[in-house]
């Protein structure tokens, strides 16, 4: 959390929004939370129907309030089935375009990124928060791997999906490759000015702790083959330079 705290939040979650729009990621998202509305629909019917005849005037008869929830009812998962169903919906485009202006507003509004900074320092100062954030690290690093390990699973063949997409769209648009090129230099210069001396301090501090003898071990291991050909190539080109000085002693002589 202290490391997080040192980074801007909204510009940083402009950029990632930014790239997910970019690569079609935003798409398998908004795809999962339209599932996600659907299963509710389905597994709350009575609930909601509940609710609705609960909510409702004591004059309205039973059976107009039935109507009038189907009605509702099935407008609304009728609309969401289309969404769904269609990529080119109005209803997507108009998600993208409105996604796409919020990520310019994140990177470039200062009140936005005020107001980041604000909710950061909330989160952050909470207790519960930090021991919430490592719990679901570890959650999250163990059903990774575990995902990783299973080339069937939802997680991979999601991601499998997510990238062949975005290597597609990628190479159909070049401007596409100049902004991602440009995004990417953008953020490796961020970090390395940030970073720069915290790399320096553990590259110098992991040599330190090299045992010498072994260091020249596992060196002759990994490029023992090569330094051989280097000693003999040094060998013949210092016997050929002795020859040549050598003749040119004698001719000079």
């Amino acid at each position: 959390t202290d490391q997080i705290r040192d980074v801007e939040a909204a510009p940083l979650a402009g950029r990632v929004l930014e790239m997910a729009i970019e690569v079609g990621t935003h798409d398998h998202l908004f795809d999962s939370a339209l599932v996600a509305v659907e299963n509710f629909l389905q597994d709350n019917r009575e609930m909601l129907r509940d609710r609705l005849r609960n909510e409702s005037p004591w004059w309205i008869p039973e059976s107009i309030d039935d109507r009038i929830f189907l009605k509702i009812y099935d407008s609304v998962y009728r609309f969401l089935g289309e969404i769904n169903q269609n990529p080119d919906h109005d209803f997507r485009s108009e998600l993208e375009r409105r996604s796409r202006d919020l990520a310019a507003r994140l990177q470039n509004d200062p009140e936005l990124a005020i107001k980041g900074e604000e909710i950061k320092a909330e989160i952050l100062s909470h207790p519960e928060v930090r021991r919430w954030a490592q719990g679901l690290w570890l959650a999250l690093k163990d059903a990774i791997i575990t995902a990783a390990d299973d080339p069937s699973s939802d997680l991979s063949l999601r991601l499998n999906d997510a990238v062949i997409r975005g290597a597609d769209r990628v190479l159909a648009d070049p401007e596409l490759q100049e902004r991602l090129n440009r995004w990417v230099t953008t953020a490796v210069r961020h970090m390395t000015e940030r970073l720069s001396g915290q790399v320096a301090t553990l590259i110098s501090s992991t040599v330190e702790r090299w045992d010498a003898q072994d260091t020249a071990e596992r060196i002759e291991v990994q490029v023992g083959r090569d330094l051989q050909f280097i000693r003999i190539n040094g060998t013949l080109v210092g016997g050929l330079a002795g020859v040549v000085i050598h003749g040119l002693g004698q001719l000079i002589g």
